[in-house]
């Protein structure tokens, strides 16, 4: 948003706060605090601090001692309101948006808040929301000054949508390190097949180490097509070339289009995406299809979501594993607030891989959990650490082998993330992987230690 604009925005909405409100006023509201009688004293002393914070221009303050009570507090409308308030001039407008939505549930006749909630949306650019909300403002029963105020509000909303333009993200990233596996080879010296006899894998199939290096680049397109809905395209490239396994190089480009759209607390989006992986220089897989997604912030710090996706998988050389891929899951991610601000991010799915041909042995089905922590170790640097665990249970045997493959798969990864600048980012870390398979040749660890440097253009 231009700061011409926001500085405009800003200003009528401290003059609408001030017609509508007495000073020091909390919101009206004839419903039961849901705190217990004993905490009445705590919510009014803190409320009391944070409108002191306000008073002295210090919003900041008054957002974090406020978010500080959120789990206990939240659903009293006093509290509510004036935590949406401090999160709004403190730079925080979705979480405003959930504590104000918590005060309008209460209440769907309070304009002050529902003057807020507009301001909230558009500083999220959800103009069409910010629309709605200040023409039921001025539905109103206001004195004309307010009206006028509204008004002006209005027109600020009208002109930032006119102005509306399109906007790209530009990341790239490169990356070096050391991978024990590159080749994913066997854990086993010896292979046992269906009729007993026992076979030494060559040298090739077995682990492989190597020095790596990688880089990326990617490009985000988004297109606003009116105030609440955005056409997004990308593109991205990416090469590894690890130093002593040359046939593992790998290089991919991925291109997406698609439509989102946010409705308050609720965000969709769905994406075409297309990819083309090569092998040693030469290609390997295509993969085209389609991706849907919705999340919900459902509280002042915790979003759910959920997405179904579905792929058409088709491999120039070895046209037997071409394959359509469909999967569904379900997502959490959830932040604490104090010093460390910690967050916490998981993702539940399942789904199966089938092959066009008849090949069942192929075929699979899989469900899988990925979780990740992270915290805030000092200004500037963030530890962070995921665990994953996918498993693959195929449709028939395997003849070669006479077992049908079922994999578990464990992956680990540590890192850190150090903001040298409000455009760089370094990124060391180690990721170790071990896929335990009732495939001999499928069984493998792996390690890997790198560091990755991300610039934001």
């Amino acid at each position: 948003m231009p700061r011409a604009a926001t500085l405009a925005v800003r200003a009528l909405a401290f003059a609408l706060a001030l017609t509508c409100l007495a000073p020091g006023a909390v919101v009206p509201s004839g419903a039961q605090s849901p705190a217990a009688a004993s905490d009445a004293a705590a919510l009014s002393r803190l409320l009391a601090d944070a409108r002191v914070a306000f008073d002295a221009n210090r919003p900041d303050d008054a957002f974090r001692q406020l978010d500080a009570q959120a789990e206990r507090f939240a659903g009293a409308p006093d509290f509510d309101y004036l935590l949406g308030l401090a999160a709004l001039d403190s730079g925080r407008p979705g979480i405003a948006v959930l504590a104000l939505e918590r005060v309008l549930a209460a209440d769907p006749s309070n304009l002050p808040a529902r003057a807020e909630i507009g301001r909230a949306h558009l500083q999220l650019r959800e103009l069409e929301a910010a629309r709605r909300e200040l023409e039921a403002v001025a539905r109103g029963e206001l004195p004309p000054a307010v009206r006028d105020t509204v008004q002006r509000y209005l027109d600020t909303v009208a002109r930032l949508g006119d102005g509306r333009t399109p906007r790209w993200i530009v990341l790239l990233e490169a990356g070096a390190g050391w991978d024990s596996n590159v080749n994913f080879g066997s854990s086993f010296g010896e292979w046992v097949l269906s009729d007993g006899q026992a076979l030494v894998p060559l040298p090739a199939s077995r682990p492989r180490e190597s020095a790596f290096a990688a880089l990326s680049a990617g490009i985000t397109y988004v297109a606003p097509i009116n105030g609440w809905l955005d056409w997004t395209a990308g593109l991205q490239i990416a090469q590894r070339t690890n130093s002593s396994q040359h046939n593992i190089d790998t290089g991919s480009a991925e291109a997406s289009a698609g439509l989102s759209s946010a409705f308050g607390a609720h965000r969709y989006s769905m994406s075409l995406q297309y990819q083309h992986l090569r092998l040693d220089g030469t290609a390997f897989r295509d993969a085209a299809g389609a991706i849907a997604q919705w999340q919900w912030n459902s509280g002042p710090r915790t979003q759910l979501g959920a997405y179904a996706q579905a792929f058409e998988l088709t491999f120039p050389d070895q046209p037997v594993r071409d394959a359509r891929r469909v999967a569904a899951g379900l997502t959490l991610a959830h932040g604490w607030g104090g010093p460390r601000a910690p967050t916490f991010a998981a993702a539940l799915y399942g789904g199966d891989e089938t092959v066009r041909a008849d090949l069942p042995q192929l075929s699979f089905g899989f469900v899988g959990l990925r979780t990740a922590l992270g915290a805030t170790l000092a200004p500037g640097w963030r530890a962070n650490a995921g665990w994953s665990f996918e498993r693959r249970t195929f449709d028939a045997i395997e003849p070669l082998f006479g077992v049908v493959r079922v994999d578990h798969q464990h992956d680990l990864r540590i890192g850190l993330e150090h903001d040298v600048d409000r455009s760089l980012t370094l990124m060391p870390g180690l990721a170790w992987t071990h896929n335990a398979s009732t495939l001999a040749p499928n069984d493998f660890r792996r390690t890997q230690a790198f560091v990755y440097a991300r610039y934001r253009f």
